[in-house]
């Protein structure tokens, strides 16, 4: 399914487990009840290789959202240290020669980061990028946003406590702008 590397803000992941245990850690001890927009980015790089090409050397499209998928669901559990699971993706869109840079030999560059918090609930948005492996050229090929929900642990359920995400503070005029949204 493609070479895959991946970053959880600026640092490189190991066990993505071990950094959910980190998150809960934090927010368990320090009684954390808002965190910053940055603290949930999640960066993910895939190599558009034969195993998710077409037959025209274009990444197939389900590879592309299955990767979306899975990272704005790292951000999400990122920014509320448990689990949590898809509801919805909406807003999808694309530039017009999306197809065009998504070949064979690019590098497929996804980028998640909490937009919104709230209750039970999550707002995710990946911006898709491709680098060009031999120009180094950077260019954006799409985004969208996703919503999602925590998922209860059996004690929480058995006993019908109420579970609420850390709620998002917007540092930057672009994070108040969606935020706003």
């Amino acid at each position: 399914r493609g070479h895959e590397a991946s970053t959880m803000g600026n640092a490189a992941t190991g066990n993505c487990d071990t950094e959910k245990r980190r998150c809960l850690d934090v927010s368990e001890s320090t009684g954390v009840k808002s965190r910053s927009a940055a603290a949930s980015v999640i960066t993910v790089l895939k190599d558009i290789d034969a195993a998710v090409c077409d037959s025209r050397d274009t990444l197939n499209m389900s590879y592309l959202l299955e990767w979306m998928d899975a990272t704005s669901c790292l951000a999400a559990e990122r920014h509320c240290g448990r689990s949590a699971v898809t509801l919805v993706m909406d807003d999808l869109d694309f530039t017009e020669n999306y197809c065009a840079l998504l070949k064979r030999g690019e590098r497929c560059i996804l980028e998640g980061k909490v937009t919104r918090a709230f209750g039970s609930s999550l707002e995710v948005v990946v911006r898709i990028s491709v680098a060009e492996v031999h120009s180094g050229t950077l260019r954006m090929v799409g985004n969208a946003y996703f919503m999602y929900v925590v998922l209860k642990t059996e004690a929480e359920k058995a006993g019908h406590i109420k579970v609420e995400v850390p709620t998002l503070v917007p540092s930057t005029a672009e994070e108040v702008l969606e935020y706003g949204l």
